[in-house]
């Protein structure tokens, strides 16, 4: 949606103020490709959100339970929730269908996952249809709730219908606004690959823009605060109103483990993936989240589900590539 705009050349060039931030850490390098169209930068991050799972920590201090290191630590957990008749995770039919497909494409095949948001793979591919079946495995297996259950997300966390939740960093406002507190309450941890062989773990993350318009009444003072924006100084009040984290890595967050997601996300040690919703493109996204739907509900639509997907982005591509 960003090569539109700028196709249709309604916004400023921005790369100066991309080169500076990331030379001064004000923004992390991998967050730039997101925001680059023909090699140069356009707009700066509104706001950023990375995705992890939020955890009820005394459920797990009931059972003994540690946040995960690898993939297997975390099946391991939802095993054990499972035999104390507890499920594990949290995952809805409406809207939000796409978000365990996303985690297990990137962090089985994350080269896959871009290939797929840009036309260049099926999703009758066969890395593709691995990943459904790893999904159908644990919803199979009896891990997740049901996924046409309407309570509020953040309600599944504190009741403890649900021991984990996988949702963006701003989720955290759901904990506080019901008085629960980070680090006693709840924790969070970054989801482990499934591949334990690639070379960095896979963050999916969320951002949108804020732009100039090409041609602003100002461009300077356009500029001047776009490059403010990006500073230290703005996005600890921003981030601080919001309870969120901030695209700034030197921002000092309240909550710890929000806090230090931020400083890993611009330390390189991350893949930063971008999150389904804006990888994809809206024709195809709006076939997926129906198809996703779907198959949460009767995982024995999985290739059904997955060419009815394929045929949507046929005709996309067919006139987009």
């Amino acid at each position: 949606m960003l090569a539109e705009i700028v196709k249709q050349k309604q916004v400023a060039d921005t790369t100066a103020i991309w080169q500076e931030a990331v030379a001064n850490g004000d923004l992390p390098q991998d967050l730039a490709p997101y925001f680059t169209v023909d090699g140069k930068q356009y707009c700066v991050p509104l706001n950023v959100a990375y995705w992890g799972m939020f955890y009820n920590k005394k459920i797990f201090d009931e059972h003994g339970l540690r946040p995960p290191e690898t993939w297997d630590d975390l099946v391991k957990i939802a095993d054990t929730l499972k035999q104390k008749d507890v499920k594990a995770f949290y995952h809805t039919s409406v809207l939000f269908s796409f978000v365990w497909f996303e985690q297990l494409m990137a962090g089985m095949d994350p080269d896959l996952y871009d290939r797929l948001s840009t036309g260049q793979a099926k999703y009758t591919d066969p890395g593709v249809v691995a990943v459904m079946r790893k999904w159908k495995e644990l919803i199979d297996a009896g891990y997740f709730i049901n996924p046409g259950d309407k309570t509020d997300p953040g309600d599944v966390l504190k009741n403890g219908k649900a021991a984990m939740v996988s949702f963006g960093t701003w989720f955290n406002t759901s904990m506080t606004q019901r008085e629960m507190k980070a680090g006693e309450d709840y924790g969070f941890f970054v989801i482990p690959n499934v591949d334990a062989s690639l070379p960095k773990t896979s963050m999916i993350f969320e951002s949108g823009p804020l732009c100039s318009l090409a041609e602003a009444p100002d461009p300077a003072a356009s500029a001047k605060y776009l490059k403010w924006w990006t500073t230290a100084e703005a996005q600890e009040k921003w981030a601080t109103a919001r309870g969120d984290v901030s695209a700034n890595p030197k921002v000092e967050i309240a909550d710890e483990a929000l806090g230090q997601v931020t400083k890993d996300a611009g330390s390189g040690e991350y893949r930063l993936v971008n999150r389904y919703f804006e990888a994809t493109p809206p024709p195809i996204l709006t076939a997926a989240l129906d198809g996703f739907s779907k198959f949460v509900t009767d995982t024995s639509t999985l290739q059904e589900v997955l060419e009815t997907i394929q045929k949507e982005a046929d005709e996309y591509w067919s006139t987009h590539q």
